[in-house]
């Protein structure tokens, strides 16, 4: 019987590959992960920034007519 003819064969294949790379593929994404909240803790912590979402959801409120509104985390 020649590999073509094995029932499932590709399937097989796949999954074998799979279970090879999967510690690779889970550590890319963790990495990922940590990259987002490293970003997201960044951006929390930023006066800065804070200051500057402030100031333009309050220059947009006041372009929507909705009054003055802070935005504060």
């Amino acid at each position: 019987m020649m590999m073509g003819q094995v029932p499932g064969y590709e399937l097989r294949i796949k999954s074998v590959l799979y279970s090879l790379t999967y510690k690779d593929e889970i550590r890319d994404l963790e990495s990922k992960i940590n990259q987002f909240f490293d970003v997201f803790d960044f951006f929390r912590s930023n006066k800065v920034f804070l200051e500057w979402l402030e100031i333009i959801l309050a220059h947009g409120n006041y372009l929507n007519g909705t009054g003055s509104k802070y935005f504060k985390i």
